[in-house]
C-alpha cells in the first residue's frame, strides 16, 4: 500500500511539474515595443527617419517608420533588400519652426490649423530589386480616415532620442502605434 501511495504522488508531482513551463508568464501576442497595430496584426519597427520638405510658407516634417533600412547618402535613396514595410506620418509647420516640436499634432484634412497632421500610411509587402522598390502594397492612407481624431504625438527626450505615438481609425480598422529611437535626419 505504501508503494502505492509513493507512486500515486510521484504520479501527481511529475503531472505538476510537467505541465509547468518556464514561459508561462510570456504571451506570444507578437508584441513589440516599437510597433504599428492594423486592425488584428501588429507588425515590428526598427529604423526612424525624418525627412523634412518645404511648400511655400509651410514645412513638412515626414516621420518614416519602417522595419529595414534606408540609406539618404546616396541620390536616389535606396533600400536594403530586406525592406518589408513602411508607415508615414506627415506634419505641416511654419517654415519658421526649425525643428520638430515635442507636441500632439491632431489630423487637420481642411489645413485651418497651423501645426497639424497632414498626412498619413502604412505600405508593406515591398519588392526590393537593386536596393530599389519595385513594388509594395498600400494598405491604407490619410483618405482612409474614418473620423478626423487621428493624432501623432511626439516627444523629444532628454537623450536626444524620441518618443513617437500614433493612431487613428480607418476603414480598415484602428490603426496605433509607438516608436521610441532616435531620428535618422535624411537630409
Amino acid at each position: 500500500m505504501k508503494l502505492k501511495i509513493k507512486l500515486y504522488s510521484l504520479l501527481i508531482i511529475s503531472i505538476i511539474v510537467c505541465s509547468c513551463s518556464s514561459d508561462d508568464e510570456e504571451t506570444n501576442n507578437n508584441t513589440f515595443d516599437n510597433r504599428i497595430t492594423v486592425g488584428s496584426n501588429t507588425y515590428e519597427l526598427t529604423n526612424a527617419y525624418l525627412e523634412l520638405s518645404e511648400l511655400g510658407n509651410s514645412a513638412f516634417y515626414s516621420i518614416i517608420l519602417t522595419k529595414g533600412e534606408i540609406d539618404y547618402s546616396t541620390s536616389p535613396e535606396t533600400y536594403a533588400n530586406e525592406f518589408e514595410l513602411a508607415t508615414v506620418w506627415s506634419v505641416r509647420v511654419p517654415l519658421t519652426d526649425t525643428f520638430l516640436n515635442s507636441t500632439t499634432y491632431n489630423f487637420d484634412q481642411d489645413a485651418n490649423s497651423v501645426r497639424h497632421l497632414s498626412a498619413f500610411g502604412f505600405s508593406n509587402e515591398y519588392q526590393i530589386v537593386n536596393n530599389e522598390i519595385q513594388s509594395f502594397n498600400s494598405v491604407f492612407n490619410q483618405n482612409d480616415i474614418v473620423d478626423e481624431n487621428a493624432r501623432i504625438i511626439i516627444n523629444e527626450l532628454p537623450n536626444g532620442s524620441y518618443n513617437i505615438n500614433f493612431n487613428a481609425i480607418t476603414t480598415i480598422g484602428q490603426v496605433n502605434g509607438e516608436f521610441t529611437g532616435n531620428l535618422i535626419h535624411a537630409n
